[in-house]
């Protein structure tokens, strides 16, 4: 029994990994299918080239699925998450429940952390930006992605957007040193890209097949004019999707 329950646990684990792949780390064939495919491949591949910058403990601050937890080697992985928010957490794959408030982990426990998309949801953004410094330990490294241009979601806890200037700001203020701030995608992405967006958010609620055929008439072609489009004009970054921040405590 005890065998066929490890069993089926490793195969969850396995297409959940999967899926994770599929969703949030497209390739380029992603820009034939993929409705999100500009801002998740931007934002993932900026991810992984900057892994390798988190080592020793690593704290997942939102980790939800860990979306990106199999670019990462590090010794030891802890998801931390919030038990109320604004999606179900049947994905999830959280380690440690925090109240909102305070990590639970005594000072200088982190060599690293990652926080990917999530202080947009922080009702108290300037206060887990303090509680992240407590626990890293000192030359400790992070990595923060927030979005900037994005449709509200996980209603209503969609609180903030900010600038790569309020973010670097707000991590400032907590006593991190930016090591690099970078915005991610190009006015041209950010338009196809919410057009695309705003199709799928259409035909949510359509039968599942219908969704497919709907979603693949449509988002190919539109996917391929973002991809011309934004290679011959519109490149400039005025408008953008996100920004990643590589941060230490010194």
């Amino acid at each position: 029994m005890r065998s066929k329950i490890s069993l089926e646990m490793k195969e969850m684990h396995i297409n959940k990994l999967k899926k994770n792949i599929k969703e949030f780390q497209p390739t380029r064939l992603g820009i034939f299918y993929h409705p999100a495919y500009f801002i998740r491949r931007n934002l993932f591949v900026a991810i992984q080239d900057r892994v390798q910058s988190l080592s020793g403990v690593l704290l997942d601050f939102g980790c939800g699925s860990k979306p990106y937890k199999n670019l990462i080697n590090v010794d030891k992985y802890i998801g931390v998450d919030i038990e109320v928010s604004g999606h179900n957490h049947k994905s999830s794959d959280i380690d440690v429940y925090y109240d909102g408030s305070t990590l639970p982990f005594t000072d200088n426990y982190f060599d690293s952390f990652l926080s990917s998309e999530v202080f947009e949801h922080l009702p108290n953004p300037h206060q887990m930006a303090k509680e992240l410094f407590r626990v890293m330990k000192p030359k400790g490294t992070g990595m923060v992605t927030v979005p900037f241009v994005w449709p509200m979601h996980e209603v209503p806890y969609d609180f903030n957007r900010f600038t790569i200037f309020g973010i670097q700001q707000l991590v400032e203020e907590a006593g991190f040193e930016v090591v690099e701030a970078r915005k991610l995608g190009t006015y041209g992405e950010v338009m196809i890209q919410l057009l695309t967006q705003n199709i799928y958010a259409r035909i949510s609620h359509f039968h599942k097949m219908l969704r497919f055929i709907i979603a693949g008439i449509t988002v190919l072609p539109i996917n391929l004019l973002g991809f011309l489009f934004t290679r011959f004009c519109a490149r400039n970054q005025d408008l953008y999707f996100n920004t990643i921040l590589i941060v230490r405590k010194n």
